[in-house]
């Protein structure tokens, strides 16, 4: 089922788009569904993004040092002192494992 819409665009693109249809012997509605079907199909097969730097970023610290993003640098002493405490290897970056 088709609805009817309006949409604006520039008289220079409408007369472009009316040019086109008729050298193609269709219709101005015909080539603005085309347009919309290949804008669709081409941004919905997309790949996506599988995670933002911020999501990187918070899985990072929560791998290495178990805190967040909002911790102050007095929370991320008190996680390794915490830590230290409990014998607890300390990670300082990839593959490294320290005692504190």
């Amino acid at each position: 089922m088709k609805v009817r819409t309006n949409f604006y665009v520039s008289q220079d693109r409408l007369d472009a788009l009316k040019m086109l249809a008729k050298d193609e012997r269709t219709n101005v509605s015909d080539l603005v569904r085309e347009a919309i079907d290949a804008i669709l199909k081409q941004r919905l097969e997309r790949p996506r993004p599988s995670e933002s730097l911020d999501a990187k970023i918070q899985k990072f610290l929560d791998q290495y040092v178990g805190s967040s993003l909002l911790s102050s640098d007095e929370e991320i002493d008190e996680t390794i002192d915490r830590k230290a405490r409990r014998r607890q290897p300390v990670r300082t970056g990839p593959g490294d494992r320290k005692m504190r």
